[in-house]
């Protein structure tokens, strides 16, 4: 009988781990791995008297209740002096230092409802009631919920001592009663706001958040009740006996920053009922806030560079009263947030218009987080009743209509394309700091889309076209636009700048100077099939855009390295020191993919007759004389107790996970359409401007394949890690229409929705390999090279197609993975063994 429990056991254990191994590989596949996410707000030019304001509809910092539209926090812009209030003293323009801003940050509590229907009676005047004050008074019910305040983007909530009545529409929020009790300066954290059902049995424990958990002491079949505890850390906090029957409700009040009855918790339960084995209670009303870390905003306390200006019960300011915007620099804000400035930046001298040259007045506001989770990077929010309806072609002989056989619909609308119209606004958009129009998304309001602010590099374009009715009105209400995804490449340069520089004749002297091509595909940066000549060259190819790879790693960084020390470089891939030739100023380096070799190469540095340089070169697709991968040494020199190398240049892309497109290729809810020539799409006398593509020729275009229609919190994967999420809401009325900024419809005060695009990204828990190729996996080839500029020509290569190594038995599979696959196998001998023992006993039996 113990043996049979044995077999049982080990036989369950193994089913654990197999299903255990499935459900982590397809959780690493939904989101983007990531040492740090950078969430940035849209670029902004610096110009003399500028202003811009910067809203959570546009800077996903700051916080934003998109299903509900409720924000409470704006920041202003300015180069002048700025009073408490955010407005700039125009009667008395201070302006300040050129290249100088100042920054408001202005938050008031805004009504948040309870996401549980907590509805209550409120008073209001009867219209249809003659003018007798007796009569004019009626009650409805009005939502219950509460005054919430971002703070520095946190959801916070203003505290008081009973629900808020209040009254929403298209991001206004309206406090109809209990508005006067509220603190604004007194605060705490919100935890949870939660509709949703739960069903627990006695001794069950439901985790809120931040420490906080709700027990199931006991459930009263009988009397309809059920003994709730709060825990916090596990400490006992609260308890209360709520009644399923009579008031469903545990509402819990306490003294909170010396003010007393402030409400923190609510919970509703649904009913307690007799399951088949266990008594089970129902809660579907969940709102807590951490009032244990509740704080009191003072006006003694800065965070950074924000200094407090005006804290009382109704708003809080702050002012970062004289920021200076130096080149290439990332200036602390305080509260984690932060400003980047381009490399050579500069103070123009009036406002640039489109037609002018570019400037180099970038900057963004930024967070960047670290900690270990999920992180949604997302778009701007656009509004379905103001989305770009119809641009008519320009009247130019060289404007060809590209046809879209994946959308039904007059061909002339639906084989538009505009990214010539969405140019000239972006071009106006990024140097004026105006928002762009609703459905056209591109590096400036999509923070997740490739940008590289030193050059004014990006590649993507995201374009809303609707399907049908192009007249617009009620039919298309419920259908959503077809959202055209458009990308190509542009050049540019690695981190790593050699000295060499040019020669009397002008030709580059050193390959790194001759830069890669680099593309944004659904947020993240891929690289071409780079060719290089016999000296590392870069040889321009645009044929070669439908067959790219992820980049890894292009850095500057210097790294000290000693022998047997190992660099990691990101999606599984590590350059290992193997040796190092102090005499000959030589280094032998190792790169290894999932501690399997790939390849190896010596290398000589400057001062030995050498470039300094390994250029790893494959053929990869077909395609010969793909560079992969490039490392430039420095110098080798003795540290005092061992030989060291200097690495001061990395660049790598992930070659074992190349994608190939083909034209009719589906990716996600996506088709690939093909390569399209730029000519053929926009009119000969514009140009992509906004992205900034010295030799602009072609673009990869993707059409949603189906009609998609939207739905109340609709949140659909479009493509890779990209994904759409919509909220439906009622349109306010004309009183709060926003005027139209060229060819909109608006729909007046029917329903519409509000959506945004966003890529997840996630920190920590890396795996081996990238889940975003969709081609297939081929970094090697016959042709495998080495070179360095002219040096190194003689180095031995070692090819991992000659090499047998048990890492590279399962392709993608890291040493710990094989370890866990090895331990599965000797629990299932051992389980056979076992079971083999079990029949022989019984048949001795």
């Amino acid at each position: 009988m113990k043996i049979k429990n044995m077999l049982v056991t080990l036989l369950i254990l193994s089913a654990l781990l197999v299903l255990v191994s499935f459900v982590g590989t397809a959780y690493a596949a939904e989101s983007v791995k990531a040492e740090s996410v950078e969430v940035r707000s849209e670029v902004l030019a610096y110009y003399p008297e500028f202003g811009v304001y910067v809203y959570p509809n546009n800077w996903a910092a700051l916080y934003y209740d998109v299903k509900n539209t409720v924000h409470t926090e704006e920041l202003y812009l300015t180069d002048s002096e700025v009073g408490w209030d955010g407005s700039a003293s125009f009667d008395e323009v201070k302006p300040l230092a050129p290249g100088h801003v100042g920054i408001v940050y202005v938050t008031e509590p805004a009504f948040q409802k309870f996401e549980y229907d907590w509805s209550i009676l409120i008073k209001e005047e009867n219209p249809d009631m003659p003018p007798m004050p007796q009569m004019m008074i009626q009650e409805v019910p009005g939502p219950a919920g509460f005054a919430v305040l971002g703070f520095f983007g946190e959801p916070y909530v203003a505290l008081s001592d009973d629900q808020i009545t209040g009254y929403l529409s298209n991001g206004y929020s309206f406090f109809v009663e209990g508005y006067d009790d509220y603190k604004a300066n007194k605060i705490a954290p919100l935890v949870v706001n939660d509709d949703a059902k739960y069903t627990l049995k006695t001794d069950d424990s439901l985790e809120l958040g931040n420490g906080y958990s709700l027990f199931i002491e006991q459930i009263d079949i009988k009397g309809n009740k059920v003994h709730l505890i709060l825990m916090k850390d596990g400490q006992k906090l609260e308890t209360s006996i709520v009644n399923a029957e009579a008031s469903k409700d545990w509402i819990l009040k306490t003294t909170v920053l010396g003010d007393k009855d402030r409400q923190v918790l609510r919970v509703h339960v649904e009913s307690v009922f007799q399951g088949s084995k266990d008594a089970l209670v129902t809660i579907d009303g969940l709102w807590l806030v951490d009032y244990l870390n509740a704080i009191e905003v003072k006006s003694d306390v800065d965070y950074g560079k924000w200094k407090a200006t005006h804290i009382s019960s109704e708003s809080l300011v702050y002012i970062a009263e004289d920021v200076a915007l130096s080149s290439n620099s990332v200036i602390p804000l305080g509260k984690d947030w932060n400003i980047r400035v381009q490399d050579g930046f500069e103070v123009p001298n009036e406002i640039s218009r489109g037609a002018e040259p570019k400037l180099n007045n970038r900057f963004y506001l930024f967070k960047e987080y670290t900690e270990p989770g999920k992180y949604d990077i997302r778009s701007s929010i656009s509004d379905s009743a103001n989305i770009l309806q119809h641009v008519e072609p320009p009247r130019d002989p060289d404007f060809v209509i590209i046809p879209n056989p994946y959308v039904p619909g007059p061909s002339r609308i639906n084989g538009l394309i505009t990214p010539a119209f969405a140019d000239v606004i972006a071009r106006d958009s990024a140097s004026q700091n105006l928002p762009l129009p609703d459905g056209v998304y591109t590096s400036y309001n999509f923070a997740a889309f490739y940008y590289d602010i030193d050059a004014d590099l990006s590649t993507e374009l995201l374009i809303a076209v609707p399907q049908s009715n192009y007249g617009g009105s009620q039919s298309f209400l419920k259908e959503s636009p077809s959202f055209m995804y458009l990308t190509t490449t542009a050049h540019t340069d690695y981190d790593y700048v050699p000295e060499a520089g040019m020669d009397e004749d002008d030709n580059l002297i050193n390959s790194w100077d001759s830069g890669y091509d680099i593309m944004g595909y659904f947020g993240e940066k891929y690289v071409p099939l780079n060719v290089v000549d016999a000296d590392g060259f870069h040889i321009h190819d645009r044929s070669k855009l439908e067959k790219f790879s992820p980049l890894v790693t292009d850095d500057d960084t210097k790294y000290t390295l000693k022998t047997g020390d190992s660099l990691e470089l990101g999606n599984g891939y590590s350059l290992s020191v193997t040796q190092i030739d102090l005499k000959g100023n030589k280094a032998d380096l190792a790169l290894y993919k999932d501690n399997a070799l790939v390849t190896s190469s010596i290398v000589a540095t400057s001062s030995s007759g050498g470039s300094g340089n390994w250029i790893y070169k494959d053929t990869v697709l077909n395609v010969k004389d793909v560079q992969l991968m490039r490392v430039h040494v420095k110098d080798v020199f003795n540290g005092g107790k061992t030989n060291l190398v200097e690495i001061d240049a990395v660049w790598l892309t992930d070659f074992k996970n190349v994608t190939e497109l083909n034209a009719d290729d589906e990716i996600g809810l996506l088709k690939y359409a093909g390569l399209v020539p730029l000519s053929h799409a926009v009119p000969s006398r514009m140009r992509l401007s906004e992205l900034r593509l010295s030799e602009p020729e072609s673009l990869l275009v993707f059409y949603l394949k189906n009609n998609l229609t939207m739905t109340d919190e609709m949140d659909v994967v479009i493509a890779n890690s990209m994904s759409l999420k919509a909220y439906e809401f009622e349109s306010a009325p004309d009183l709060f229409s926003i005027p139209p900024i060229g060819p909109r419809v608006m729909y007046g005060d029917t329903n519409s929705f509000k959506y945004y695009f966003y890529v997840t990204k996630e920190i920590g828990n890396f795996s081996s390999g990238n889940d975003d190729g969709d081609g297939s996996d081929n970094g090697g080839g016959n042709d495998s090279n080495e070179s360095g500029d002219g040096s190194n020509k003689g180095s031995e290569t070692d090819s991992p197609e000659n090499e047998v190594n048990p890492y590279n038995l399962i392709d993608g599979v890291g040493a710990g993975a094989i370890a866990f696959w090895l331990f599965l196998l000797v629990v299932l001998v051992l389980a056979i063994y076992l079971y083999r023992r079990y029949k022989v006993s019984q048949a001795q039996k």
